[in-house]
């Protein structure tokens, strides 16, 4: 059993160090979206992402269970929550993803990032289907995301890749292995290679095997 998710310690312990300094506002922006992906050797795959959008700073007492915000996420909702009508069905940015070929391998990926997420998911997997690259290259591979920054469309882009001068698009280079990105976590079984997973090195990751 092979799975790739976060390695929790040192962000469960700056969480914990935040809560005692009573503080709700600094809670605020601690990590709050991880992302767990699993495969057997069975070819059975399983992703899993959770989020608490930018948390509430609150937990239910007794439970242990923190609020969300996800009303409040400016990418979700940029007008504000109270732009939502009431009774609206929450959109969301994770894209938890498992796939099968038709050779019997099983993929599972994912990653938390906001609206990188889709863009980093859908990137990863063409570098793997299309391109055929290894899971470790392709996860690794340089990224680009289409967006609205400061009201203008815009490329945010990862050394090598040849943008050009996209007509009508500002540019907006990053550094390499930027955590802006996401942090795909990706577990894949196939039946002749076995298993295989890797860890973005944009965020903290790790990979873990089970007997």
């Amino acid at each position: 059993r092979l799975s790739v998710g976060p390695d929790l310690g040192p962000q469960l312990q700056e969480l914990l160090d935040l809560a005692k300094l009573g503080d709700y506002r600094k809670l605020l922006s601690s990590p709050s979206t991880i992302h767990v992906s699993a495969t057997d050797d069975n070819g059975v795959a399983c992703s899993i992402s959770m989020s608490s959008g930018y948390g509430s700073g609150a937990v239910l007492p007794g439970t242990g269970i923190w609020l969300n915000n996800s009303l409040g996420e400016v990418e979700l909702h940029p007008e504000g929550f109270h732009s939502v009508p009431p009774g609206s069905r929450l959109i969301s940015n994770m894209a938890p993803t498992v796939a099968r070929s038709s050779q019997g391998a099983a993929l599972a990926i994912g990653t938390p990032g906001a609206s990188r997420i889709t863009s980093a998911v859908s990137l990863t997997i063409l570098n793997l289907l299309r391109f055929g690259m290894p899971l470790a290259e392709a996860v690794n591979h340089s990224r680009l995301h289409v967006e609205i920054f400061e009201d203008n469309p815009t490329v945010a882009f990862e050394p090598d890749i040849d943008i050009g001068e996209p007509p009508g698009f500002q540019l907006r280079p990053f550094p390499a292995n930027s955590m802006y990105f996401g942090g795909v976590q990706a577990a894949m079984w196939d039946p002749v290679a076995g298993l295989s997973g890797f860890a973005d090195p944009r965020r903290n990751g790790a990979v873990a095997v089970a007997g």
